[in-house]
């Protein structure tokens, strides 16, 4: 799995519907950039695809990058979160990017004998 480092694990959106707000107690980004050396006659096969996805106003975001570099194999891996506070409503799409993040980071990096 390329991405090592505050990789989530856990949908903190589990129920399909939502009666109170959701508070989250500051806002945040983080951005992580990761660069692997692949062994001496090894090529990626395949590895997580490149995501975006964002709220309409993009008060949280998420965006995923992966690219064969030759030798090298590169992640881009960024969250934002610029609001603290969202209606019960809004918890469908909070949960939509969690599960997007989810599916990139559990997806392996599949390499191949060249």
């Amino acid at each position: 799995q390329p991405v090592i480092v505050d990789r989530i694990t856990e949908n903190p959106f589990k129920d399909s519907t939502r009666i109170y707000p959701i508070d989250y107690p500051f806002a945040s980004s983080s951005s992580i950039r990761l660069s692997y050396i692949l062994p001496e006659g090894f090529s990626v096969e395949s590895g997580p695809g490149n995501s975006r996805v964002s709220l309409p106003d993009k008060e949280m975001s998420f965006t995923y990058i992966g690219q064969d570099q030759g030798p090298y194999y590169s992640v881009m891996n960024q969250f934002t979160l610029s609001h603290t506070y969202y209606s019960a409503n809004a918890h469908i799409y909070l949960k939509t990017i969690y599960d997007e993040i989810l599916s990139r980071h559990g997806q392996q990096l599949v390499l191949k004998r060249n």
